[in-house]
This record gives structure tokens, sequence and C-alpha cells, in this order.
């Protein structure tokens, strides 16, 4: 999976416009960056700055690369269709992986040695963009077709955090007005495709692949999801919550290690002398009470309907018996 670079993509971006949009494109990026990470942080959204930017140059991405895939809202006939994305635009997402050392390595020839770095946090982007065909369209409370992305946007409090098998992650979603819930003066009519309340009707299953999988407390990859499913009926929840919490210890060694080799080559150069940085990572791994509440939805959301469809299809001969038993002989009630 390649990493998502913000200068690198800007520079593709520009590639695709005229010579006078490239001259702004900067300008007009970065001060819409500026803007969703000032709001994120009005309304206490989680995360260093550092990982707040780089979500922001994410989402920034994916608003334009959604808006020059889509036709205009007044487009009618062959003009209806959505044009196609220019060759020189590269596909990222819906996963996107934070740049690390080495692309700072190859393409800068220095490293910025911080332990920020390594510990950002991977982002998963739920949008239509990347859904095309998931029949994401349709209001989770009315089933109503009469809907739009465009008046919904994205979620205005910001990402939320995922737990993941190895790391944890996080996710930012779009969100689906339902006109004829706000008519009829039903509400919530807008939906977040990070919240819960959007997926109640679909079976784990039957959400897109790569999307997490959202609770009312917390969400969970889509890896980890399986792993729990798999893993928990040989296992008990506590039990399970110990090896996935090894797991993060085991990336979060690895990845002091990579830092620290990293700082040594830094000290050994002439241009600059990196001093070592504490780095605390405040998130924790999936607890037992979260893969007991998480089996507990794949039973009874899968398992059981799974199990009484198939139980109606069995075939058998019914053997009438009475289960009833005489108590003759069998005691003796006397009176005091």
């Amino acid at each position: 999976m390649a990493t998502f670079a913000p200068d690198t993509v800007k520079h593709l971006w520009k590639t695709c416009l005229t010579p006078k949009d490239a001259k702004t494109l900067d300008s007009e990026w970065d001060k819409n960056v500026a803007t969703r990470v000032t709001a994120w942080k009005t309304k206490d959204t989680p995360g260093s700055d550092v990982q707040l930017i780089w979500e922001a140059h994410v989402v920034e991405y994916v608003t334009r690369i959604h808006s020059k895939t889509t036709a205009h809202g007044n487009a009618k006939g062959l003009n209806a269709t959505p044009p196609p994305l220019p060759n020189t635009i590269p596909i990222f997402g819906p996963r996107f992986k934070p740049p690390t050392y080495l692309d700072q390595y190859k393409r800068k020839g220095q490293v910025l040695v911080i332990p920020e770095t390594l510990f950002l946090k991977p982002l998963v982007i739920v949008h239509p963009f990347y859904y095309p065909n998931a029949d994401l369209e349709k209001c989770p409370r009315c089933g109503s077709s009469n809907t739009s992305w465009t008046d919904g946007g994205w979620t205005g409090a910001g990402p939320r955090h995922v737990h993941g098998e190895r790391v944890e992650e996080r996710a930012m979603g779009y969100q689906l007005r339902c006109k004829a819930c706000k008519a009829n003066g039903t509400k919530p009519f807008c939906f977040a495709l990070t919240n819960k309340d959007f997926w109640q009707n679909w079976e784990p299953s039957q959400i897109p692949r790569g999307i997490p999988i959202f609770l009312s407390r917390a969400a969970v990859s889509r890896q980890l999801f399986n792993l729990i499913i798999e893993l928990r009926p040989t296992s008990t929840a506590a039990g399970l919550a110990e090896n996935i919490k090894q797991l993060h210890l085991l990336e979060t060694t690895q990845r002091i290690l990579e830092y620290l080799v990293h700082l040594k080559a830094a000290k050994s150069s002439l241009f600059s002398k990196p001093a070592l940085q504490d780095y605390v990572d405040l998130d924790t791994s999936i607890t037992s009470d979260l893969i007991s509440d998480i089996y507990e939805l794949f039973s009874t959301r899968i398992r059981q309907s799974e199990s009484s469809q198939y139980l109606r299809s069995l075939s058998a001969k019914c053997i009438s018996t009475d289960a009833t038993f005489r108590s003759g002989k069998k005691a003796t009630v006397v009176e005091k």
C-alpha cells in the first residue's frame, strides 16, 4: 500500500490544472486544511497536531477527487454521466497510510526524526466515492431514496477512533441527508457513515469490504472483527484481548526500534543533531467487554437467523413422545 504524502499529491494534482489554477492550488489547499483542523480542535477532536493536519490533507484530497468525478446537479442526459478521472491523478484510499521516514529520506534527502512520524495512525475514509455500487443512498430510517450527499458533507466531529488488529486506526465519514425525513419533521435526518445508526439494517457480512464495524461505544476494523469471530469460540474474551494487546506491544516495540535506528544515523550526520524524545500513545487496544459485545452482535444478527433458516430446510420423520411420568409409588405423602 502506497503512503499518502500531501506534497506529492498536490504536485500531481497540478498536472491536470491550467497554469492559472495551478498557481493558487497550494494556497487554497492549505487554507482548507487549516480551517478544517481549527474546526476539529474547537470540537475537541482527539489526536495530535501532526495527526490532525495529515488527516485534513486526506479529507481535502478526497473532497477534490470526488468533485472531479461528479456530474453537475442540473446536468441531464449524457452530461449527467460522471466524468472520468485524469490518468495523472492517482487514486488513494479508502485506507490511507501515513508517510514514513523512508518517504522523507528518498524525497528530501534527510529525515526529521520525531516519534510522531512513526506513530501516525492510518485513516479509513468512508465515502460514496469508493463504494459507487454499494447502494448507500437509501435512508436507514425510512428507506427513501430521496437523499443527498451534497447537503450532508463531512462529519463535523472529525475522525473517529477505530480498534485495529496490530495498530489503532481512525475513520472519517461522509453524511447522508434524507430529504423525506426532513420534510416529515423526523429527526435525525442526517446520518454519518461512521455512525452505527446508518448500518443498523446491514448485516456485518453485507457491509462493503474495508469499512470498519461501528458500534455505539467504539469501532473495530474489519480485520479485527474477523479475527474475533474466528477465535472467540476457542478462547475467553479476556484471553483474546490480552493476545491482541501483545500484538500491539510488538508493533510499538518495532516502531521504537526503528526510531532509535534513524536517530543514531541522524546524530552521525553533519547537518542535524536531533535529541531523544519521549512519546506516549494514550490509545489502548480493545477490551474484553468490547470483544464480548462484538461476538454477541455477530451471534444475534447472523448466526441466529442462519441457524433458524437451516433448521426450516431440514426434513425428518417426527415421532411424538409423551414426556410425562407417573409419580405413583415414587413418593409417599403424609400429614403430621
